[in-house]
């Protein structure tokens, strides 16, 4: 058996140059990628914290265009030189079933493609995506899984898809009420994007960790994810449905993982998606 690793790169490094001199598209030459191109347009830019923009996007081309809880993006950027950047996607399949629009939320960095993202892309800019990635989360109804999902910075992003699949599964088919728990760490309370809307799902019971500040809400912890977190989680979760996500960084991954393995949790049932 073995742990299902996503080999791809999360919002802040895609579509980098590592110290490697592998890009993005290289990083990720053995992830699963559609063979489709598609036309999407930005309909919506705001700000989501001081480093992160969310991204509201409309597919104009006639293809289907089609993802899974979790995937990310290439996305093409439209300058001389040819870049990709990869983003998670953060939006439920159901959601742009219903709407035909999907969201990215990017965190600012010096790395060209997230750097124009930030500085050149605006409501009404075109661009070509291609979907891919094999950290992916749809299951066969009515077997909807509890869930120990565990995100660190910006590792939100496909976690937060996940969950609002669970949510639509749970209400459209679902003959069982599956509970959920979330681990959601950051460097400050400002950063754990998305904290306000995830709060609001009925199936999900969240903590919240802060790691460089004292936070004045009460609910957010003032410290790491620690393994006591985990082993509370998983005493609450039903053992027999159980499926676990975590994304974020290197660390991260390697010490949550640990944890689950101690506790017994068959590998099958552990996900992940690194930082690198």
């Amino acid at each position: 058996m073995k742990i299902t690793q996503a080999a791809s790169i999360l919002s802040r490094f895609r579509g980098t140059v590592m110290a490697s001199g592998e890009t993005h598209s290289q990083k990720t030459k053995d992830n699963y990628r559609s063979d489709v191109l598609h036309d999407v347009v930005v309909t919506k830019i705001n700000q989501l914290s001081q480093t992160v923009k969310g991204y509201e996007l409309k597919v104009t081309s006639k293809t289907g265009f089609k993802f899974l809880a979790g995937q990310w993006l290439d996305v093409h950027i439209p300058v001389k030189e040819s870049t990709i950047g990869g983003y998670s996607i953060t939006s439920s399949p159901n959601m742009f079933d219903k709407y035909g629009k999907f969201g990215l939320a990017i965190q600012y960095s010096d790395h060209p493609p997230t750097h124009w993202m930030h500085n050149n892309c605006n409501v009404g800019t075109e661009l070509k995506v291609r979907v891919g990635g094999d950290f992916w989360y749809d299951p066969p109804p009515p077997l909807i899984s509890d869930l120990l999902l565990v995100a660190g910075g910006i590792g939100i992003n496909p976690i937060y898809s996940i969950l609002r699949h669970q949510a639509s599964l749970v209400e459209a088919t679902s003959p069982r009420n599956p509970h959920s728990i979330l681990l959601y760490t950051a460097c400050n309370s400002q950063e754990l994007i998305f904290k306000d809307d995830i709060t609001k799902q009925n199936t999900l019971e969240t903590h919240y960790f802060a790691t460089r500040e004292t936070p004045i809400q009460a609910h957010i912890n003032g410290r790491r994810i620690d393994s006591a977190d985990v082993v509370c989680a998983l005493k609450k979760l039903n053992a027999k449905y159980l499926q676990c996500y975590i994304c974020g960084p290197p660390s991260l991954i390697s010490f949550i993982t640990g944890v689950l393995t101690t506790e017994g949790i068959d590998e099958e049932r552990i996900h992940f998606e690194k930082w690198w």
